[in-house]
């Protein structure tokens, strides 16, 4: 009863945080607690749900769909048979047209893990919404890091990986943070001669939030050199 107890209050915990930071801007982050609050960023937050939309239709005669957004976003939709493997298929597709394998995620469980905008609330439809929650359906997405940093490149802001010491030494500096990072080296961008590593929160507004890539790469620049700037300022 006692640890039941706990777990309730830390689940309680991260609820009252994350709608600090919702309804404020600003607040602690529910897991790790660290300071967090919320850019707006200038550009409109287009997204890819109508390609979700036609892969989920499209699945439904053939059991699988796949789409691939901007070439950096590689999405399966499964049903069946095709659905088991927990993503397997669409990591086999992904090695084949880039000879690596990237992380996959499940569509509606990241969503679940991360603070984004609910199921509901997507422009989905009520039949759509309730086979995504039944697992009816199952949607996959798997993010080419190598393409990102190629995007990064064509959007203006440079970046590059960096060195393997340079991987053990920042993630040492930083335990409770996630970055993109593939065969020990992390992917880094260069801002006004600042230096930034590209964390995981820029997959999250990409799966959970379904922006578009080039509108989260922008959004993510302008939030860091909205920090360089205040950081100046002290």
């Amino acid at each position: 009863m006692r640890k039941q107890v706990e777990r309730m209050s830390r689940q309680y915990e991260r609820i009252e945080r994350a709608s600090t930071i919702i309804t404020n801007g600003e607040g602690k982050d529910p897991k790790t607690g660290h300071d967090v609050s919320i850019f707006e960023a200038s550009n409109n937050p287009d997204t890819y749900i109508a390609v979700l939309k036609d892969i989920i239709e499209n699945s439904r005669s053939s059991l699988g769909a796949y789409a691939l957004v901007e070439g950096v976003v590689h999405i399966g939709a499964y049903r069946e048979v095709m659905r088991l493997g927990e993503g397997k298929l669409i990591e086999a597709v992904v090695k084949m047209q880039t000879g690596k394998i990237f992380p996959v995620y499940n569509y509606v469980r990241t969503m679940n893990r991360v603070i984004c905008e609910p199921l509901f609330l997507k422009d989905f439809s009520v039949p759509i919404i309730f086979e995504l929650l039944s697992e009816e359906v199952s949607i996959y997405i798997s993010i080419d890091y190598d393409a990102i940093a190629r995007l990064f490149n064509q959007s203006g802001y440079h970046t590059s990986w960096s060195t393997k010491k340079e991987f053990y030494s920042i993630r040492e500096r930083y335990p409770d943070y996630r970055f993109i990072s593939q065969d020990n080296k992390l992917l880094r961008i260069d801002i006004g001669g600042k230096k930034s590593y590209v964390g995981d929160g820029l997959i999250a507004r990409i799966v959970g939030d379904n922006l578009l890539p080039s509108v989260a790469i922008k959004s993510m620049v302008e939030m860091f050199e909205h920090e360089i700037n205040e950081k100046s300022k002290d």
